[in-house]
């Protein structure tokens, strides 16, 4: 496995599929169980937390996730690399108080390409979309990856549902739902224009060790059309991540 499917796989994290699968606008999903997921927002600006990234129980790269205020709105920043010079690095501009996106990029990189994802979240009507809101992307590959002039590009513009958010924040987000055991929540990520359920479900307080030492945390399911997986936060107010786990052999790991 390269390093380059090594960070896509971890960065993917919910939904297994193909990037940009749909270029036509589509409706967006109906869901009568869904609802905001976030009831607080945990953290003070700035805040920095850096991970080991593993795969089968090495460490592959790492990834630190970045929290700073910009006005009214958080940038929420995922950035992935290893010692071959590969990276993947996302930066969500969210609403400050209700993590809702606004924009995001994302950049993948490698020996032989850079691939760049550019997202607007956009109010528009009713009429158009049920929720009143669209999302187009654009992509651009660079080969190569310094190139300034894309080899190819392609845009897609899709509606939001209600209660949705990006997939590229989700690391993020899941620091800001009503941690309880038994508690859940069902909401909406967009990853590259479709809309997928995402429920999650607090399992209990474990006592979790890693590098940066030993946590009493709360674990969290992670369940979505495709996948299961879990993660652990800290169950002190500012609810780090402490480690997550894919279905790939993949893991963050506090450092």
């Amino acid at each position: 496995m390269t390093a380059k499917r090594v960070i896509f796989v971890a960065l993917a994290l919910l939904l297994g599929g193909g990037l940009f699968a749909a270029a036509a606008c589509s409706s967006a999903n109906s869901c009568s169980s869904c609802e905001d997921a976030v009831v607080g927002i945990p953290w003070s600006a700035p805040d920095t937390q850096t991970y080991e990234l593993d795969q089968n129980g090495s460490q592959v790269g790492t990834t630190t996730l970045t929290v700073e205020r910009q006005g009214d709105a958080f940038a929420l920043t995922q950035a992935t690399k290893d010692d071959k010079g590969n990276s993947d690095t996302s930066i969500v501009n969210a609403d400050a108080t209700t993590l809702k996106p606004r924009s995001s990029t994302r950049s993948i990189v490698d020996s032989s390409q850079r691939t760049l994802f550019e997202t607007t979240y956009e109010s528009i009507g009713t009429d158009k979309c049920s929720a009143g809101q669209q999302v187009s992307i654009k992509r651009s590959v660079f080969s190569p990856p310094d190139n300034t002039k894309p080899d190819s590009t392609r845009q897609i513009v899709k509606c939001v549902p209600d209660h949705a958010y990006d997939t590229d924040q989700s690391l993020f987000l899941w620091r800001t739902i009503d941690f309880g055991e038994g508690k859940s929540v069902t909401y909406q990520t967009m990853a590259t224009g479709d809309a997928h359920l995402v429920t999650l479900t607090v399992v209990g307080k474990e006592q979790l060790t890693v590098p940066a030492g030993t946590f009493e945390t709360w674990k969290v399911e992670i369940a979505s059309e495709r996948s299961r997986q879990n993660a652990w936060f800290t169950t002190t107010p500012d609810h780090r991540l402490v480690q997550y786990v894919n279905n790939q052999g993949q893991s963050f790991v506090l450092q």
